[in-house]
């Protein structure tokens, strides 16, 4: 069962997702971004760099 608390807590976080889209600049460049993502995939399945 889900309690007031937690709905509150939920759209707390999704509020504070909201606020942060779009204002996030990364120091990395986009390749380095692409690249540091494809290092932290699990071997599941191939990618190509």
């Amino acid at each position: 069962m889900t309690s007031e608390w937690d709905i509150n807590r939920v759209n707390a976080q999704a509020d504070a997702w909201a606020s942060l889209a779009g204002a996030w600049e990364s120091e990395l460049t986009i390749e380095d971004e692409i690249e540091a993502l494809y290092a932290m995939r699990t071997l599941g399945r191939e990618v190509a760099w």
